[in-house]
């Protein structure tokens, strides 16, 4: 984060959207023995969005009703807070978006679509480099934009064993821009809660208690980070003459 990217007392609207179903990754032998052959690789990813797609439509559809981004949101906040941030952290009502403004914000075709869109890093001329365009909200014209995407779902290992994994990738904007100050994102496993598929799909609030077990932790991870960053911009760089990491 470069220096003065962030101004004491500036409004940051801070927003969390999550993932609209689990993400999963299921391995294939098949494909594993093709990756040697010449010229496969598109079809390989073709055929592995295919089988990551249905097995997260199928968890989903097991899945009791779940909002992630409703129960992160005020974990994260309060670690966000604690960390002596520069800025003032505003919620997204606060700042004149409603709910369905939000979920307008965070549209995808589908799963593969969404991590396409929120999660992958793009080169910044590629069109989805800036999947949300923050400068045409009106109300956000003189804000910050702290934007949080939350993936939730269970990779397979190829043995049949998922393990439980939440994925977050943090972007500050200033909005008016669209100016990307800063990108931050971390995963993190539940490996001694990895159990075999049929026992998550027989058993899906289990799976939800494990993310919702992660949760705390991926807060104070991705704050800590933020913080360090932080301290290199607005009035804390100014005050301490220092410059960009």
């Amino acid at each position: 984060m470069r220096k003065d990217a962030v101004h004491k007392g500036e409004r940051t609207v801070f927003i969390v959207y999550a993932s609209p179903g689990p993400v999963m990754s299921v391995s294939d032998a098949a494909d594993q023995l093709a990756k040697v052959i010449p010229g496969m690789s598109l079809l390989l990813a073709m055929n592995q969005n295919k089988r990551d797609l249905k097995a997260s439509k199928e968890l989903q559809e097991r899945m009791p009703f779940w909002q992630p981004d409703k129960v992160f949101y005020p974990i994260l906040m309060r670690e966000l807070a604690a960390g002596g941030y520069e800025g003032r952290l505003v919620a997204p009502a606060d700042a004149g978006l409603t709910d369905d403004a939000l979920k307008n914000l965070n549209r995808a075709d589908d799963i593969i679509d969404w991590q396409s869109r929120y999660l992958t890093r793009t080169p910044d001329h590629a069109p989805q480099a800036v999947p949300r365009d923050y400068s045409m909200l009106p109300s956000l014209s003189d804000a910050l934009v702290l934007e949080v995407n939350l993936a939730y779902g269970a990779p397979e290992d190829g043995e049949d064993h998922w393990t439980p994994t939440l994925t977050a990738v943090m972007k500050l904007y200033r909005a008016r821009s669209m100016e990307l100050l800063w990108r931050h994102e971390e995963t993190l496993e539940d490996k001694p809660g990895m159990k075999r598929s049929v026992e998550f799909m027989s058993k899906p609030a289990d799976l939800i208690a494990r993310y919702e077990t992660l949760m705390p932790a991926l807060a104070q991870s991705m704050s800590a980070s933020f913080k360090t960053n932080v301290q290199y911009a607005g009035a804390a760089a100014a005050a301490a003459g220092g410059g960009s990491p």
